[in-house]
Order: C-alpha cells, then structure tokens, then sequence
C-alpha cells in the first residue's frame, strides 16, 4: 500500500484480496460450527468451526484428516449409534469387504451412506462423534460455508470488478 499526501492508496488487486479475506472470515463466523465437505461420494472432509480439517481418530494426525470411514470405526460401539446407522446392515457389509479380500474392515463412504437410518445424515453421526468420542459437548455440526469460485486472475469471481 502506497501513501501520499496523508492519504493511503491501494491497488485495486490488493482491495480485491482484502474484502475476499474478509467475507471469508465472515462466512467462517456465521458458520459457527463443524461442518463436512461433501464429495461425489459421500463426505470429503470434516472440519472445525475455524475451517481446519478434523484431525482422523484414533490416531489425531492432521495428514490423513478424520474419514468417514475412521468416524463409523469410532462411533459403531456407542449405545447412540444404531439410532443413525443400521448396525445389521453395516455387519453384512463389513462381511462382504472380508469376504472379498479387501485389507480394510469397512466399506466405504458411498455405500454406507445406504445404512443410514431414513432422515439422519452423515451429519447427525459426526455430531455424535463430536459429543461422545471427542467430548465436545456443546458441538453443532451446520452447513459447510460455500466455496468461492476462482476467475482467470485468481481472485473469487463474484466481487464484479
């Protein structure tokens, strides 16, 4: 930023980066809580109120960040569990993955999403991951904030300038 006269002046680049960080810090704020990323099949990623992915359980490393697989692992001998997935139906398919010779134990994301009890989401069980495994007990889990899109400079591509 330049400064002249008394007055400061800035680049019509570096007024774009800062309202950009700004209405990112906004909508990190007006999430107020956890969210889940969601991909083509099943939930991406999970992540705290400030944007930073769970760490995965139950080893807390931030390379692999927390999986839907690691989540149903950590939550499927709850009490609280059967009232979001359905445990028998997650039995069969943990026995066709073993029968199929796979070295995980689970199966994965898209098709456990099949074992959900109607009307609970991946949500719902990473909020019981988040109460009971990692006791956060005031945990909500909303909607994850959009993303912003990138135009041809760089910057998000809906400030109209």
């Amino acid at each position: 930023m330049a400064q002249g006269n008394g007055k400061m002046k800035i680049t019509k680049r570096q007024l774009k980066q800062i309202i950009k960080e700004e209405i990112k810090k906004i909508l990190n704020e007006n999430a107020g809580g956890y969210y889940i990323k969601h991909g083509s099949y099943g939930p991406k990623s999970f992540h705290d109120p400030e944007g930073n992915e769970v760490p995965d359980f139950p080893t807390d490393e931030y390379d692999d960040g927390l999986s839907a697989y690691s989540l149903v692992q950590a939550t499927e001998k709850l009490l609280d569990f059967g009232k979001y997935m359905d445990r028998d139906k997650l039995e069969v398919g943990k026995q066709e993955v073993k029968t199929a010779g796979f070295s995980q134990t689970h199966p994965d994301a898209d098709i456990m999403e099949d074992y959900l009890i109607p009307g609970k989401t991946w949500g719902d069980l990473f909020l019981l991951f988040l109460r009971q495994v990692r006791n956060i007990p005031d945990a909500q889990v909303v909607e994850a904030p959009e993303e912003e899109e990138e135009d041809e400079d760089g910057y998000g591509g809906y400030y109209g300038y």
